[in-house]
């Protein structure tokens, strides 16, 4: 509420301060640019939306400016927010589309019309949305709610962090059905949203000491094949970013890029800290480790990523298999000499990438012709594992560069 000047309108410079003996009341002179701007900008970096909101409804103008900001990268930390957000307001008029009135304006792709309903204009604020991170895995009532709106939210990229993880992990443990669960989860996803990238990181999750706990490891298949089950529901999806120290069981469909961010989470202490204290990742080993027990845990890390990588090459060519043997295959198709079949004119295809998959070294690294050796032999034993463990594979995909074979389904970043 802002003091107003007398009916005379503003006093001229170096008159005497304005009454007051009128009552408080808005003023119509709106703030300038500059100052909302910066106004805007504090309460954006702040985090403070619910101010925000606030002053978006002081004017259709404020609301047009603010609304882009507030939907534009859309952060849920809980199964409520998300509730609140795909919830629409009861509109008496019934809901009627959102059109874009002749009369109308559009500012920042918002549609400004006093006769829009609230119900439409909350169905207008979601279609901005183009980024959704998700520290909640969505609950049943959550998908209920988006499967009554008008579409699904247009979020190009999907988060789900390491808190969404842990919570589809303790809402299937309660679950005495968890994998029927997450395939009813997974069926209702397309109404929630569409993305073509999707970022499962569960970096602060110290998932290879819980996939070794015989009480919980189960449990972890469950989730991860049930984040399987939810990314492959989508159907439009073009790329799997997964952020972790190895990776556990998330495919997408076969012709979805698959990009594998390795990121370390710290090895147990000497003193041995309780199983439930999480360590934020580091991206180094920790300093209180010996030389020599780093080394043994780098190892041992190298192995197990290894291991991982064989495993989901080799799942995602049966995958692959699945998908060609439910294609019709009459046309554009040939054989080699084992029957396997080979690349079609637009069949699907294995695209993996793989970024730093060589831990750091701590104290004395190797000189950078032993790094290049390391990283060659990690090659070449990933392509023997394969050899041995899927040769349609190794078929299919290797090849010789340099004078040496290569896959060229897997690229090193």
């Amino acid at each position: 509420m802002a003091i107003v000047l007398d009916e005379q309108g503003p006093l001229p410079s170096g008159a005497s301060t304005p009454t007051t003996n009128k009552p408080f009341r808005r003023t119509p002179l709106p703030l300038p640019y500059d100052l909302l701007h910066i106004l805007i900008t504090l309460l954006q970096s702040s985090d403070s939306f619910a101010t925000l909101s606030l002053l978006s409804r002081c004017s259709r103008s404020y609301y047009a400016l603010i609304t882009p900001l507030l939907y534009t990268n859309v952060h849920i930390t809980s199964d409520e927010q998300l509730q609140a957000l795909l919830s629409l307001p009861a509109d008496r008029r019934g809901f009627l589309g959102v059109k874009r009135y002749r009369s109308g304006s559009i500012i920042n792709g918002v549609v400004v019309h006093p006769s829009l309903s609230s119900r439409e204009r909350k169905v207008e604020a979601l279609s901005l949305i183009e980024r959704l991170t998700l520290d909640v895995y969505p609950s049943r009532t959550s998908l209920k709610l988006a499967s009554k709106l008008p579409w699904s939210l247009p979020a190009q990229e999907v988060t789900l962090t390491s808190k969404a993880v842990s919570s589809l992990n303790t809402k299937l443990g309660h679950s005495k059905a968890p994998r029927i669960l997450a395939s009813f989860w997974a069926s209702h996803f397309p109404s929630l949203v569409r993305p073509r990238k999707v970022v499962v990181d569960y970096s602060d999750l110290d998932v290879r000491h819980e996939m070794m706990n015989e009480e919980r490891k189960e449990g972890w298949w469950d989730t991860f094949s049930g984040l399987s089950v939810g990314i492959q529901a989508w159907k439009e999806l073009e790329e799997v970013q997964v952020k972790g120290e190895v990776w556990n069981l998330i495919l997408p469909n076969p012709g979805v890029k698959v990009r594998m961010v390795h990121t370390i989470f710290p090895p147990p202490q000497p003193d041995g800290e309780g199983e439930g204290n999480m360590v934020p990742p580091m991206e180094s080993t920790p300093a209180s480790a010996s030389e020599e027990s780093t080394n043994v845990w780098r190892d041992k890390l190298i192995t197990d990523r290894r291991k991982a990588l064989v495993s989901g090459l080799s799942t995602s060519y049966f995958l692959l298999e699945q998908a060609l043997a439910n294609t019709n295959t009459n046309t554009n198709t040939t054989t080699t000499t084992n029957g396997s079949p080979v690349r079609m004119a637009n069949h699907p295809i294995i695209e993996w990438e793989i970024q730093d998959f060589l831990p750091p070294y701590r104290g004395q690294p190797g000189v950078l012709e032993e790094v290049v050796d390391e990283g060659d032999g990690v090659r070449r034993g990933i392509m023997a594992d394969l050899d041995q463990v899927c040769p349609a594979l190794m078929e299919r995909y290797a090849r010789m560069e340099n004078g040496r074979r290569e896959l060229s389904c897997l690229k090193w970043i």
